[in-house]
């Protein structure tokens, strides 16, 4: 009779396990914390369980019904993919015996987030003056002024589109164009003078030979003021304005003015150096962030394209040659990984800085918040 007791007991035993009464059981459904909006993070709890579950796995829902691809971490960052939607969590609790699921609370409808982004923007430079076929002779011209640069923080909207517009460089004689992500945009670089004044720009064009009045001015928090011409007139073409300083006059000193730095990749970079100048023997170099190098009896060279520059000067007396093109510019935006969507347009390239996301634009395109 013992032994037939416990026979009896060992199969009941088989008998609780194949039936899983073993298996977790859910006694505290758990819960999704956070606020339903893009760009948000929201947590599940495991809730609480009877028979010791050993593991746990999540699988993120909207509308209590339709699963999130790849959503099956104990966090989730709401996606522009889910306005309109509820979002909610199934736990399974898993241990030796066996495995159960429970369903959490569902959130509110998810509507757009906002986050703050840096931005860098560089509209492209000014061209380089022509030479002038006037007065005593072949009067060089002005350097160009570099492209505006604007820094600073913007807040985007989750699921809104934005466009991001990259300025092309002024031919010789020409302006630049200008550049914009979002709302911020700001001016393009002013053409070095050719027989007349400097032209006024993001940062101000160099004055040509034929006027001892100032060059181009720099538009206010954009850049700086080309060269004035205050000496030696006749003689040549003033520097062009940089992001971060004058440009030189003639003929002591005709440079471009310097450009300015940022780190928002993570590395000090100059943009919006100033275009190099020209008198009747040399010609000048262009300001530290691309600004190209004026000539004498040549075409002065370009703007380096990305970074803003203006165009050199040409110069030299018996002929006739052309400035430089100014450079291209840029536009930059670096929001916390966290928050990107990672959809852009343009082709932006795409790098890391820290814990932001840095998206350079060397054409222009757009980023969806």
């Amino acid at each position: 009779m013992p032994i037939i007791s416990k026979i009896g007991s060992a199969s009941g035993n088989v008998f609780g396990l194949c039936n899983g009464s073993n298996s977790p059981t859910n006694t505290v459904a758990p819960v999704v914390t956070g606020t339903a909006a893009t760009t948000n993070t929201l947590s599940c709890s495991t809730g609480t369980w009877a028979n010791t579950p050993t593991s746990y796995t999540y699988q993120w829902q909207r509308n209590n019904s339709t699963n999130i691809g790849g959503a099956t971490s104990s966090t989730y960052v709401v996606q522009n993919a889910d306005l309109g939607y509820t979002i909610n969590c199934r736990v399974t609790a898993i241990n030796a015996f066996g495995s159960s699921t429970a369903n959490s609370n569902s959130t509110t409808t998810v509507v757009s987030g906002t986050y703050s982004a840096d931005y860098l923007v560089v509209s492209g430079g000014g061209g380089g003056g022509n030479v002038h076929a006037g007065g005593p002779g072949y009067i060089p011209g002005g350097g160009g002024g570099a492209g505006g640069m604007k820094t600073g923080s913007l807040t985007f909207t989750g699921g809104t589109t934005y466009t991001v517009t990259v300025g092309a460089g002024g031919g010789a004689g020409g302006s630049g164009n200008y550049s914009q992500v979002a709302s911020v945009s700001s001016t393009g670089g002013g053409q070095g003078g050719s027989g007349t004044n400097g032209y006024n720009g993001g940062s101000g064009g160099g004055g040509t030979g034929t006027s001892v009045t100032s060059g181009g001015t720099g538009v206010s928090g954009e850049g700086y003021a080309g060269g004035g011409n205050t000496a030696g007139a006749a003689e040549g073409g003033a520097g062009g304005g940089g992001a971060g300083g004058y440009g030189g006059n003639t003929p002591a000193t005709a440079t471009g003015g310097i450009g300015a730095t940022s780190s928002i990749t993570g590395s000090s970079v100059y943009y919006a150096g100033g275009g190099g100048g020209a008198d009747i023997s040399t010609g000048y170099a262009g300001g530290t962030g691309g600004g190209g190098s004026g000539a004498y009896a040549a075409n002065g060279s370009n703007g380096t394209t990305n970074l803003g520059g203006g165009g050199g000067a040409a110069g030299g007396y018996g002929g006739f040659f052309y400035g430089g093109s100014g450079g291209k510019g840029i536009c930059i935006i670096s929001v916390l990984t966290s928050k990107y969507s990672g959809t852009t347009t343009g082709s932006p390239s795409i790098s890391t800085n820290g814990s932001y996301t840095v998206m350079t634009f060397n054409n222009s395109g757009s980023y969806t918040a």
